[in-house]
């Protein structure tokens, strides 16, 4: 039976500070721990080949390399990150508050990712980057007389990288 699993374990902080009634700091964290492990089932051109192919005819090239089973190969992969969030809250007016907020964080490569390393020389050398995203953010929120209206506008970079060799 081939083994496959991801664990995954993260710790959370966050505070915020008020300096004073209109103004508040917000700080908060995600420290993150991705483990992989899989097994892989390789396969490879059967070592003793039937003549003539799985058809018996000779003439079919196309049937001559039939795939058996070959080594299972595992393949183990971890990732720490630690992520953040720092933001600035004032309040204009009792009625309207804004907010800005900048987000920088990193996020392990997807299961299937790591699943394709799978072969001997990948295992070797193959070892994904995580993807990184930073987001800046501004809220401005209105509720006065019943009225209540949010926006919160943001722009978020992705920055990912190929699979790199070590």
């Amino acid at each position: 039976m081939l083994f496959r699993s991801q664990r995954q374990f993260s710790l959370f902080f966050g505070d915020s500070w008020e300096v004073t009634p209109e103004l508040t700091l917000e700080a908060g964290g995600r420290w993150e721990s991705v483990r992989y492990n899989i097994d892989n089932q390789t396969w490879v051109e059967n070592p003793t080949p039937t003549p003539g192919g799985v058809d018996g005819d000779p003439l079919t090239l196309y049937d001559n390399a039939v795939l058996v089973r070959g080594p299972v190969l595992k393949t183990k992969r971890n990732f720490d990150y630690f992520n953040y969030s720092l933001a600035v809250d004032y309040m204009i007016s009792p009625a309207f508050s804004t907010y800005l907020r900048f987000t920088n964080g990193k996020k392990a490569p997807d299961f299937g990712g790591i699943q394709g390393i799978n072969t001997p020389g990948l295992i070797a050398t193959s070892f994904p980057d995580p993807q990184v995203i930073q987001q800046f953010e501004l809220g401005l929120k209105y509720n006065d007389h019943g009225i209540s209206v949010q926006a919160f506008p943001f722009r978020s970079e992705e920055h990912t990288s190929e699979l790199q060799s070590h």
